[in-house]
């Protein structure tokens, strides 16, 4: 009674099938919304894989005549590539997002798809991209930066 390796083949290969699925059910996700409200658009890694990937096709965020683009990363391990493309397809904007570094760009205005790759396995946290009034966002880290100053004073 040997082992008929014909009718075993089917039944390995199904088995492998569920070892590789069972191997990548640990791995994380990573998401993205946009907030109809707001139009902030806002990626969500929880132990995200090396490659994995979103993004908004056909525009994503909108930015308008005076606004700045505000790039906030809240990322506890990994790091996230971030790229926006106008409405031609041409990238205007590729930075690698990580730790909790704010950035802000001058962009022109426009309609823009965003693309965001996870750099690293693991990636944990979100990356808020947000289109805000220039001079009003200046005006909040001026103040910022005075009350900072005061609680510095204070000792």
């Amino acid at each position: 009674m040997g082992l008929d390796m014909k009718r075993l083949a089917p039944i390995l290969g199904a088995l492998l099938c569920v070892v590789a699925l069972g191997g990548c059910a640990g791995k994380g996700t990573l998401s993205s919304a946009i907030d109809d409200e707001t139009g902030a658009y806002t990626v969500t890694a929880d132990d995200a894989g090396k490659g994995a990937s979103v993004g908004s096709i056909g525009g994503g965020i909108e930015i308008e005549e005076g606004e700045i683009l505000v790039a906030s990363p809240d990322l506890s391990k990994g790091s996230l590539q971030m790229r926006l493309l106008d409405a031609g397809g041409e990238v205007v904007l590729d930075e690698k997002m990580s730790g909790h570094v704010l950035s802000t760009h001058e962009l022109s205005p426009g309609d823009y798809s965003i693309g965001v790759t996870c750099n690293e396995d693991g990636t944990t946290g979100t990356l808020l991209l947000v289109a805000t009034d220039a001079k009003e966002f200046e005006q909040q880290n001026q103040d910022l930066e005075a009350i900072m100053s005061q609680i510095g004073n204070s000792d």
